[in-house]
């Protein structure tokens, strides 16, 4: 698979936006934000890839 599916972004975006928004309150690091999204976005990624081939 080449190419990102655009399903993965309506499940993605709701991450960064939660994590930017703990750095903003001093909650997280930019760093501890970015793991998270990396690892979070991953295995979204791996689950709507997984569906699709499913489909």
């Amino acid at each position: 698979m080449d190419k990102i599916p655009s399903e993965f972004y309506s499940h993605y975006q709701p991450i960064v936006d939660r994590e930017m928004v703990q750095v903003q309150n001093k909650q997280k690091s930019l760093d501890e934000a970015l793991r998270s999204i990396q690892n979070e976005g991953q295995v979204v990624l791996d689950q709507v890839i997984k569906n699709k081939v499913i489909k």
